[in-house]
C-alpha cells in the first residue's frame, strides 16, 4: 500500500498554485452567447425608457427605438464560477442611452446546462460582488 504524506507548507504551495491557476486561466473567453444576452437586456431597458416617455414626438420615438436596438460594449469582463458568473460591461455611447444610465456596469448570470445562458435574467449586481466573484472557488 502506498502512503503518501505531505507537509502543510507543501499544501499550501498547491493551494496557491491552484488559485494563480484559477486566477490567470479560468475565464480568458467569454461565451457570446452571454454578451448577446446582456446587450438584449440592456436594449430592453433603453427601450422601456424611451416607449414611456411623453416629451418627444412620434418620430423621434421611433428612431431612438432603432437606435436603442444596437448595443456596442467597449469591453467585458467575467469573473466567478463557470456556472454563475458576474460580468463588467463598459457600454459604448448611444444616442438612445438614458441621461441617467451608467456606462458602466455590473450583471449577474447563471448559465444551465440544457438553456445555456438564455436560462436566466441579468441581475445587477455592485463593483463589490464583482471583485469578490475572484475568490470564490
Amino acid at each position: 500500500m502506498l502512503k503518501l504524506v505531505l507537509k502543510p507548507s507543501s499544501l499550501g504551495i498547491f493551494a496557491l498554485c491552484f488559485l494563480v491557476f484559477r486566477l490567470f486561466f479560468a475565464h480568458l473567453s467569454i461565451d457570446p452567447e452571454a454578451t448577446d444576452v446582456l446587450k438584449r437586456w440592456i436594449s430592453a431597458e433603453y427601450t422601456r425608457y424611451h416607449v414611456d416617455r411623453q416629451d418627444i414626438t412620434l418620430a423621434e420615438k421611433a428612431e431612438r427605438l432603432t437606435q436603442s436596438q444596437t448595443i456596442d460594449f467597449l469591453s467585458v469582463e467575467a469573473r466567478g464560477k463557470p456556472d454563475r458568473m458576474v460580468f463588467r460591461v463598459v457600454i459604448a455611447p448611444n444616442p438612445a442611452q438614458p441621461p441617467n444610465s451608467p456606462m458602466i456596469r455590473y450583471f449577474r448570470l447563471e448559465h444551465s446546462l440544457l438553456l445555456g445562458w438564455n436560462a436566466s435574467l441579468p441581475r445587477r449586481a455592485d463593483p463589490v460582488v464583482y471583485f469578490l466573484a475572484l475568490f470564490m472557488l
